[in-house]
């Protein structure tokens, strides 16, 4: 694992799965229009925790992130920042700095001094990191369901 991993425009989710097209897709300028391929339709399931039989919206183009793309979503700018965090903490960061100015979000598993130190961004520790857990969704320690 690198000592640090940074998303920090819309391209950078290419590499997870999701393709950003276009903003004017929304008649209120609130989403984005993204294509998944199927390691992006995968992370959405987690992360909202719908199940794996759920279907998403057609596809627009053809390829993400040289994959090719099976569906597509419409995500609001902020929830993206949302995806971002999730993203990194399941890749197993357990400290993520995010921007509070701009699209920058930054995992470590160590203190990065410069994001600590920096007005400009927030820190989120992930706590439930050793916890028991199946993406992302605690397992109750007494009865063993997920929650």
């Amino acid at each position: 694992m690198k000592e640090y991993e940074s998303i920090n425009k819309y391209s950078d989710l290419t590499s997870y799965g999701f393709n950003a097209l276009t903003g004017e897709a929304c008649a209120y300028s609130m989403r984005i229009l993204f294509d998944m391929n199927k390691e992006g339709e995968d992370i959405m399931k987690v992360f909202l925790g719908l199940p794996d039989n759920t279907n998403f919206a057609e596809n627009w183009n053809s390829k993400v992130g040289g994959k090719e793309a099976i569906s597509s979503i419409m995500l609001a700018r902020r929830t993206v920042v949302d995806l971002c965090e999730f993203i990194l903490m399941q890749k197993g960061y357990s400290i993520i700095y995010t921007s509070k100015e701009d699209f920058n979000i930054v995992g470590s598993n160590i203190i990065l001094e410069h994001y600590a130190n920096h007005d400009g961004y927030g820190g989120r520790y992930n706590t439930a990191a050793n916890t028991p857990n199946i993406n992302g969704r605690n397992v109750h320690q007494f009865t063993g369901r997920t929650l």
